[in-house]
């Protein structure tokens, strides 16, 4: 059970940009094992707090960069059009010029590389 006391956003602010569902999952873990040792029958920010301190992020910086490196040959003008807006596309990547997809996606690489 979560405190009705705890702020999600305020948990999710000390997450780094970077932090996978995998991580949120270690970070609630964490935080109920915290809760246990301290025989409640709830998750607090403090207990929270607590694990996000301790709880390390599963993909480094240079992993994410590799992977928005893959990512970006497949994705459309759409997504290009998107990039760093709430359309879901990797954070790291900043939005080009537009122009021609390929040539777009030919910019994007370069500025990754």
């Amino acid at each position: 059970h979560l405190a009705s006391d705890v702020d999600l956003s305020a948990v999710g602010g000390e997450l780094p940009p970077h932090a996978t569902g995998a991580d949120i999952q270690a970070l609630v873990n964490t935080a109920q094992i915290h809760a246990l040792h301290d025989d409640s029958t709830h998750v607090t920010a403090t207990h929270l707090h607590a694990a996000a301190q301790e709880t390390q992020p599963s993909l480094s910086t240079r992993d994410l960069e590799h992977y928005v490196r893959l990512y970006v040959p497949f994705l459309s003008q759409h997504d290009i059009d998107n990039l760093g807006g709430k359309s879901g596309g990797p954070p790291a990547m900043a939005t080009g010029p537009q122009g021609d997809r390929n040539e777009e996606q030919e910019r994007q690489r370069v500025a990754l590389a």
